[in-house]
């Protein structure tokens, strides 16, 4: 079904000729329609304005930017980092950087298309991944593999155990995270998987992702070692492309405390919800994550008879399976979780 609104979907939305309650998208903290957040967001677009219309290495450039991917370097536990104006964006800035003859990449399954270019796809399975990469580090060819995943998937290979990285020479790889829906909701404060995989100890870590989902501002980052962060902003792809919203880094600078309150709250509603569900519900999720899955589409049309909507369409392309998500978010009221679990329980009883 499609709903076709006239403003942000926040708990729920009009359509139709009713109310919608809504456990979709991925607003995981809330912040699109926080009031406290929006009068943030506004005073800093009455500083910065609404955009930059000029490259990010112009001769005239403002000081936030440099400001915020210092911040968001601390942020990860890395040595810099760097903004641009999506998560796709950042993904494409790397996969190009990385597609060279100094390099051989792979890209685990489930791996968003932000991160391929022409030619490339993902690993049938985990087990052909981890052979192929091990056998070009035996064969002794000088490229360095450089591993494309995204932190968080549907089957739960990645977080939290990332145990298929466990098996490889990590020390002679550069590992590329695509941390988009990890970002504000996993790790220590909202910084998603960058510690945890830190403590892996590959060659080099790099991080990168989409800030819009978990911070809800329209910016993506790149974060890792200096040299590399250096070598991307000389990148064509860097140079001629706009900058984000300064107003949107300024935001992100100025909403730290804001997001800690809209992260406990997240998990109150995720435990909650965890507690209301009867066994044998068939929902799959990640421990303290606010998405759960399922395959049987008749769950989708009896949330919808109860006026309830959730994720439900074919991602990322028309020929892709259907995607079935519930997502929780801090926006939700106690009673929107019991409702939603009063359904689910309903259904499977």
């Amino acid at each position: 079904m499609i709903h076709e609104i006239h403003s942000f979907p926040g708990r729920t939305f009009q359509s139709q000729g009713k109310t919608w309650l809504y456990f979709g998208g991925t607003a995981y903290l809330g912040l699109q329609t926080l009031p406290e957040y929006q009068d943030i967001y506004r005073d800093n677009i009455k500083i910065y304005g609404t955009g930059y219309a000029a490259s990010g290495m112009a001769n005239v450039r403002l000081s936030i930017y440099e400001e915020a991917a210092s911040f968001l370097a601390q942020f990860t536990g890395s040595e810099s980092a760097l903004t641009v104006s999506s998560g796709y964006l950042a993904g494409q800035l790397l996969a190009s950087y990385f597609h060279t003859s100094q390099f051989v990449c792979y890209y685990a399954p489930e791996t968003h298309s932000s991160v391929h270019i022409t030619n490339s796809c993902n690993a049938r399975s985990f087990d052909s991944l981890t052979s192929q990469i091990k056998n070009h580090i035996a064969s002794g060819q000088p490229q360095i593999p450089v591993v494309f995943f995204d932190s968080v998937i549907s089957s739960g290979e990645n977080y939290p155990s990332f145990a298929w990285l466990k098996t490889l020479p990590l020390e002679k790889i550069i590992l590329v995270a695509d941390d988009s829906h990890g970002f504000g909701v996993l790790g220590p404060n909202g910084a998603g998987v960058a510690h945890t995989l830190k403590a892996f100890r590959p060659l080099e870590l790099i991080i990168c992702g989409s800030l819009g989902k978990g911070f809800g501002i329209q910016a993506g980052v790149i974060s890792g070692m200096q040299k590399r962060t250096d070598a991307l902003q000389k990148k064509e792809m860097f140079i001629a492309s706009s900058p984000a919203s300064p107003a949107s880094m300024a935001t992100l600078l100025d909403s730290v405390s804001l997001f800690k309150q809209q992260q406990a709250l997240l998990q109150s509603r995720i435990k909650r919800f965890h507690s209301l569900l009867l066994p044998g519900h068939g929902l799959s999720y990640l421990k303290d994550y606010p998405v759960f899955t399922f395959s049987n589409e008749k769950l989708t049309l009896f949330l919808r008879s109860r006026g309830i909507e959730i994720t439900s369409f074919r991602y990322p392309n028309e020929h892709s399976d259907l995607v079935n998500r519930i997502v929780l978010s801090a926006m939700h009221t106690s009673k929107d979780i019991e409702i939603l679990a009063a359904a689910i329980n309903t259904f499977y009883r």
